[in-house]
């Protein structure tokens, strides 16, 4: 057995939920992240995959992308919590502002447009 190895500790070891939480956080952001007044980069995905990104209901239609975005972000957020919790003192902080500032450059952003 290599000595590298022996010395590597489990709990050192990178998960896929390591890297698969946080990258479903930043998904949501880029999802709900506006191009214009009324194109989010989520309709862009969606348009790219062939996909509509608004149903087309009776009277009632919902924005699929934005959905979408919004769970991306609430299960990314809640794993990553989850996750860092041990490893970083303050993770609900650091997510916390991370969505609290991505929003308020979305404000600015979207005003600009």
């Amino acid at each position: 057995m290599n000595d590298n190895h022996a010395k590597y500790n489990s709990s050192q070891r990178v998960h896929v939920l390591d890297i698969a939480a946080p990258l479903l956080f930043v998904l949501g952001i880029l999802f709900l992240y506006p191009l214009s007044s009324h194109e989010q980069i989520g309709d862009v995905i969606f348009q790219w995959l062939g996909l509509k990104s608004w149903s087309s209901g009776q009277g009632t239609s919902f924005h699929r992308a934005i959905i979408l975005g919004i769970l991306l972000l609430l299960v990314g957020m809640k794993l990553t919590i989850q996750i860092y919790r041990g490893r970083i003192p303050r993770i609900r902080y650091v997510v916390g502002w991370s969505l609290v500032l991505s929003m308020g450059l979305f404000s600015v952003i979207y005003n600009k447009l």
